[in-house]
């Protein structure tokens, strides 16, 4: 199933906006830093958020938020994708056919 862009978008934004808040302030903080030109501040930043991001609050995020990514915002609750109303029907199916088997038929002679 497709994951909603505009979800991802929050997710990345919720991860992203906090820690590269925090790290620029530490990084303000840090007195030989603090001078440094804005180019060469913003390389640092981005050396410590694309592998936070990548390795730690994306793969989390994507599995903790994963069934909400997923929803169809157009179907109803009780509305079913087209993979999983496959599965249920051959559900019943087999349901269907090991009902109509007589218990003495799974007897082994």
């Amino acid at each position: 199933m497709k994951t909603n862009k505009w979800k991802m978008l929050l997710l990345v934004w919720s991860a992203m906006f906090p820690f590269s808040t925090a790290v620029s302030y530490g990084l303000s903080q840090v007195s030989f830093v603090a001078h440094w030109p804005l180019v060469a501040r913003t390389f640092c930043l981005t050396c410590l958020l694309v592998p936070y991001m990548v390795f730690l609050a994306l793969p989390f995020l994507t599995k903790r938020f994963q069934h909400w990514l997923q929803q169809n915002p157009h179907s109803t609750p009780g509305q079913f994708s087209q993979s999983e109303q496959l599965l249920i029907d051959q559900s019943t199916k087999i349901q269907s056919e090991t009902s109509r088997v007589s218990p003495q038929q799974y007897v082994l002679s």
